[in-house]
């Protein structure tokens, strides 16, 4: 029987308006006191396609359920 282990790897992505205001929108994440990465996306025009604030990932261990030999 192969030993594993089991871990589930969960990340948050908030996506906001490409025309917000990102001098508004750093003071809001700052505020909310969450790790993470802000995105801000410009395709070949210049003009704003995305604004994504992904959360740092939370890995959660968990058991892995086996199945009954069968007799």
């Amino acid at each position: 029987m192969c030993n594993f282990e089991r871990k589930s790897v969960l990340q948050a992505h908030d996506t906001f308006s490409p025309k917000e205001d990102l001098a508004e929108l750093d003071t809001f994440i700052r505020s909310q006191k969450v790790p993470g990465e802000l995105t801000i996306s410009y395709p070949g025009n210049g003009g704003r396609t995305s604004v994504v604030f992904k959360g740092r990932p939370v890995v959660h261990r968990g058991e892995v359920e086996t199945l009954p030999e069968k007799s």
